[in-house]
């Protein structure tokens, strides 16, 4: 096959640039599977690999819990809720100028989009960088818990989160924590593997 005109080798650069994006994304969903697969097995609950595209956090991987009653995060589900967990640790590397854009340009939804509201919300971003896993404890739905931690790669960048979300009438406060210490482990060792530090 010739292409041999311009538009043609342009047209082609451009499918190489979209092929190369998804290729890195598809590394990270290699690399977190068998930690992922795991993590049901040692902690009861559904475990999920979420990405940021600026604007929400999606789920690109799930392996569900092996309980009856689960909460689960089907591939494609897109979170946009403030109070989400993986939506939490995306939005703790951003600049605050950012995270306030995109409370007030509604992307990000935030119930308390009010100064003292987002002060609060700066200070939850700021512990969740601290403690290396957010929470969501029914905030963005009565019934529902999550724990999410952050996967760095080589450089440092943060690519993905690892989630885990339950039913909330199973998990106290207690075992939240014990939940968001596990994906905190599992997300380390992702980025182990993907050679960050």
């Amino acid at each position: 096959m010739h292409l041999g005109n311009w538009r043609g080798r342009r047209y082609k650069l451009g499918l190489i640039a979209v092929a190369g994006a998804l290729l890195a994304e598809l590394d990270e969903r290699r690399v977190a599977y068998p930690l992922l697969q795991v993590l049901p097995e040692r902690t009861g609950e559904t475990s999920a690999l979420m990405l940021w595209n600026g604007r929400e956090s999606m789920c690109v991987q799930q392996f569900p819990s092996t309980q009856q009653v689960k909460h689960t995060a089907p591939f494609g589900a897109r979170y946009s809720d403030a109070m989400s967990a993986s939506v939490q640790v995306f939005l703790a590397l951003e600049p605050e100028e950012r995270v306030r854009e995109l409370m007030f340009n509604g992307t990000i939804r935030f119930a308390g989009l009010d100064e003292a509201g987002l002060e609060a919300y700066a200070v939850r971003l700021g512990d969740v960088a601290k403690r290396g896993y957010a929470t969501n404890y029914g905030e963005s739905a009565l019934d529902e818990v999550g724990v999410a931690a952050p996967v760095f790669d080589h450089r440092g960048h943060l690519v993905a989160a690892v989630l885990i979300p339950a039913p909330r009438f199973r998990v106290s406060p207690e075992q939240l924590a014990n939940l968001g210490e596990a994906a905190k482990k599992c997300a380390r060792a992702i980025t182990l593997r993907l050679g960050g530090s």
